[in-house]
Formats: C-alpha cells, sequence, structure tokens
C-alpha cells in the first residue's frame, strides 16, 4: 500500500521545455518557492533564446515584484543587447535592481566593461547632481570592473 505524501503537494516538474509564457507564470508565483525556481532554470537554459521576451516582461508592471529575477537572467545572457540593457539600466535612479545590473554587468567582456567606465566617467562630469543611490551604484561598478580588468 502507497502512503501519501503528507508534507505538501508534488513538485511539478517539467521533462521538456513548457515555454516561456508558462516559465513567466511559474516565476510569478507567490509562495511557491520551488515552482518558481523551476521557471527560472528553464529559462536560464534558454536566456540567449528567449532574450527579447524577457525584455518585454521587464516593463510589464505586474512583473515590478520578479524584475531582479529577469535582470539576473538579462545578466547571463551574452548577447551585446544584453550589454546594453544592462548599461542603461544602470543609468536609473531606480535603486531597487542595482546589486542585479551591476552583477549582470561585471560578467561581460573587458573591451565593453572598459568603455562603460569612460562612460560613467563622462556622464558623470556633465551630470553632477545625481541622486545618492545612483552615485553609489556607479561607484559599486566601478571598483568591481577595475578587480576585474586589468588596465
Amino acid at each position: 500500500m502507497k502512503r501519501k505524501r503528507e508534507y505538501g503537494p508534488e513538485p511539478l516538474v517539467y521533462t521538456k521545455f513548457p515555454g516561456f509564457k508558462v516559465c513567466m507564470d511559474l516565476l510569478r508565483k507567490k509562495g511557491n518557492g520551488m515552482m518558481q525556481e523551476e521557471g527560472y532554470h528553464w529559462l536560464f537554459t534558454r536566456v540567449n533564446e528567449i532574450f527579447d521576451d524577457l525584455i518585454v516582461e521587464f516593463d510589464k508592471p505586474e512583473n515590478a515584484r520578479i524584475q531582479d529575477w529577469i535582470i539576473e537572467l538579462i545578466g547571463l545572457s551574452s548577447l551585446p543587447k544584453a550589454f546594453e540593457f544592462l548599461r542603461d539600466q544602470l543609468f536609473e535612479n531606480d535603486p531597487r535592481n542595482k546589486s542585479w545590473v551591476i552583477y549582470g554587468l561585471v560578467n561581460f567582456r573587458p573591451f565593453e566593461l572598459r568603455q562603460l567606465l569612460e562612460d560613467l566617467d563622462i556622464i558623470e562630469e556633465y551630470t553632477p547632481d545625481v541622486d545618492s543611490d545612483v552615485k553609489a551604484a556607479w561607484d559599486e561598478i566601478r571598483k568591481r570592473v577595475r578587480e576585474k580588468v586589468k588596465y
């Protein structure tokens, strides 16, 4: 006689990619970390294929709670568009996602990172009245990039 599991529902396990929409629905499942992780890992394996869809999802208001996960996925992409997106997010005044933006940026090639440092220097020179959170994020990216890139 087979006993029923008493500690919760069976985990949802897909044997093949369930599709982008299903994975995003899994990420939005509040209170079910296992399903969120499953959605994340399915998206993680196809991040370059679904990049444009991730950008669209990032801007949707219902995804405000999972924007950090979307930024992390975008940061794992090796596409030049991903670098541009993250660089643009670094200059936004939203401090909530800065740590994930920085994490994503420092994983790019040294050439792109050197260009980012030059951009930061130019922008800071011409915009002295920048929000303190944004300035702190810029300083953090400078520090992390200089640790990674040797001049």
